[in-house]
């Protein structure tokens, strides 16, 4: 999909909010509608056009409920400037760049012992800015395809592909403080027992531990 098609199919502020949820845990129909307070109709239909994309897709599960959830990261890439517009989309693969090219990136904005007023030494500079441009951005993109991997890896070894993305949410948010169940849930628009299903993988994984005044990281 192009970037035209994809901005299009994000201009709708549901297929956002569907998005968003996915990101977090696979879900069922009725648990979308659920959250949004769209339709059931209307969230098969908007479940629809992200499948054909190809950024959604469903498995069926034992309760015989189809739970859909997001294929592979994406990253897309907006510019908006007086003498620029364009976008770039693409699918980011785990460690796929070098990232001993990244470990010291020096950023100079300095015209150095040039003279500002003369046409080719800004043109100069601007090549050299446009190359940095370019360099920041396969930098950014190593470092999306990078944490997508571990999130990957935290998936498989820490919650079994289960509410393993949501886990990680939960334990980041611990991180500002203790929260009850009530809180979470509150937080990431989620039944208690989803909560306390996550809170438990996570104690059972030694991350986090139930104090007095809630769930807390452990020390």
């Amino acid at each position: 999909m192009d970037s035209a098609e994809l901005l299009d199919l994000l201009g709708n502020d549901t297929r956002r909010r569907i998005l968003a949820l996915l990101a977090q845990k696979p879900c069922y129909v009725t648990e979308i509608s659920d959250v949004t307070g769209v339709s059931p109709k209307a969230v098969i239909d908007h479940l629809h056009r992200l499948e054909q994309a190809g950024l959604i897709e469903y498995t069926n599960a034992e309760d015989r409920r189809k739970y859909f959830s997001i294929v592979q990261a994406q990253r897309l890439e907006i510019t908006i400037a007086p003498h620029e517009f364009g976008t770039t989309n693409g699918y980011l693969p785990p460690s796929s760049l070098d990232e001993h090219r990244f470990s010291k990136l020096e950023i100079n904005l300095e015209v150095e012992g040039e003279d500002t007023r003369d046409p080719l030494s800004l043109i100069n500079h601007l090549e050299e800015l446009e190359s940095l441009a370019a360099e920041l951005s396969r930098a950014q993109r190593f470092v999306h395809g990078e944490m997508n991997h571990l999130y990957e890896r935290l998936l498989d070894d820490l919650f079994e592909g289960s509410g393993g993305r949501l886990g990680i949410d939960i334990l980041h948010e611990l991180e500002d403080g203790p929260r009850s169940v009530e809180e979470l849930s509150r937080r990431f628009a989620i039944s208690p027992a989803m909560a306390h299903h996550c809170l438990s993988q996570l104690e059972a994984a030694g991350l986090i531990q139930h104090a007095p005044e809630g769930w807390v990281r452990a020390e």
